[in-house]
């Protein structure tokens, strides 16, 4: 049995070549040869707007024949996306920005977007949550119904400082988008982010439950402020000062084997979200990403590889 009898796995383009991407150019020139990687399920990526490299992206893309987990976020050199404004000029900058991105990948085919909250603005969180609430209807309305619309929750006072953090607070959102009529709305685990929000893997997979639709594979450094990594940078496994092991790894399977996330049936997504290990090219990356899964994949309890192990609800 392999770690691909249970899940569609996929990669981040964009960390996984971080330091190369400067331009429009170097995005493209780095995709291509990922989306001829025929070891992935799918592809987590946004596209650039700039032609012809729009064009061509979309092209190869489409060429690939494989789906893409969309990514939509703050751009270099644009101002940042605040979700959570009430100002009417950001708040329409903000939309006006998911939207151009969203509907490049819904040229792309994408029937998952990966979004966040954004930073916290000035005034009284309530409100701010409130007014979180009414943009992502605005966002699963702006989309076809079997497009899901994602946020990632992110940490609110360790490096990005976003305003939704935990996986209790992304329910309680997505409960609230459901509230009015919206059924197209989830969440998601990204495991960099885990450590700076005090959550284990497998109490994030139990918290989301059915709101988990997407996976982040990946680790962070929190404990050495003189790491080049320290924060919310995104390093490979088994690095230096790294909070996981193959171990984490093993107990994400377990619990995404346990709530039915993962399994030969479901076969729920999770894609690699890690730069390039210095000095190894970005393609040569990928062999040790795939090589430290299946180690964790062979710790995984053959009680929840036979699926004896699945709760019960």
């Amino acid at each position: 049995m392999h770690f691909k009898d249970i899940l569609s796995i996929g990669v981040n383009h964009h960390l996984l070549c971080k330091t190369l991407i400067r331009d429009a150019r170097s995005h493209m020139e780095t995709l291509l040869p990922l989306l001829e990687d025929e070891r992935f399920d799918l592809f987590d990526l946004w596209i650039v707007g700039e032609e012809p490299y729009r064009t061509e992206e979309l092209e190869a893309i489409r060429d690939c024949g494989r789906p893409i987990v969309y990514n939509v976020g703050d751009r270099d050199g644009q101002p940042t996306l605040y979700p959570t404004s009430r100002d009417p000029r950001i708040r329409r900058y903000t939309l006006d920005a998911f939207q151009a991105e969203i509907e490049r990948g819904l040229e792309a085919g994408t029937k998952k977007i990966v979004t966040s909250s954004g930073p916290m603005t000035a005034g009284d969180p309530q409100d701010a949550f409130k007014a979180l609430t009414e943009f992502y209807c605005r966002l699963c309305e702006f989309v076809p119904d079997d497009v899901t619309v994602l946020v990632e929750p992110t940490d609110t006072d360790f490096d990005k400082r976003f305003f939704l953090g935990s996986s209790r607070d992304a329910v309680r959102l997505a409960d609230a988008v459901r509230a009015c009529g919206y059924r197209n709305f989830g969440s998601m685990i990204d495991m960099c982010h885990l450590p700076p929000l005090h959550e284990t893997v497998d109490e994030a997979v139990r918290i989301l439950g059915g709101d988990l639709r997407h996976i982040h594979l990946g680790t962070c450094v929190t404990e050495n402020p003189r790491n080049p990594f320290y924060g919310d940078k995104h390093p490979g496994w088994g690095l230096p000062d790294t909070c996981w092991a193959e171990r984490e790894v093993a107990l994400l399977l377990e619990a995404g084997l346990a709530s039915g996330y993962f399994g030969r049936d479901s076969r729920g997504t999770a894609s690699f979200e890690m730069v390039a290990y210095d000095g190894k090219p970005y393609l040569d990356s990928l062999d040790v990403f795939f090589s430290y899964m299946e180690r964790a994949f062979a710790l995984v309890s053959d009680t929840y590889k036979s699926g004896s192990g699945r709760e019960t609800r």
